[in-house]
């Protein structure tokens, strides 16, 4: 789902609240398909639960800098433009959550 909370045995909530006064940084890279399968999709595009983190993040107060990552599949993009229209939707998506970029 969208709203992934669990990812194996990872609670990612339980483990946010429990880390949050150590985060300074965050890389942000979103997940599509099986676990076992190469895909890592635009942002907002693969079932990570983005919104957990950034709600658990502004409800502390943690306005720590992050990036993003676009692996796409194991073949890889296609062209450049496919890259440069996963970086526009990564971006896309963060503005419907709020930021300013």
């Amino acid at each position: 789902t969208a709203n992934a909370l669990f990812y194996g045995n990872v609670d990612l909530g339980a483990d946010l609240d429990a880390s949050m006064d150590a985060i300074r940084y965050m890389h942000l890279k979103d997940k599509g398909g099986e676990r076992t399968v190469w895909d890592f999709p635009a942002l907002g595009k693969g079932w990570l639960g983005f919104p957990l983190v950034f709600d658990k993040l502004a409800k502390a107060g943690n306005d720590c800098p992050f990036s993003i990552e676009i692996e796409f599949t194991q073949e890889g993009p296609s062209s450049l433009e496919e890259v440069h229209q996963a970086v526009q939707d990564s971006a896309d998506y963060l503005r419907k959550l709020g930021f300013v970029l």
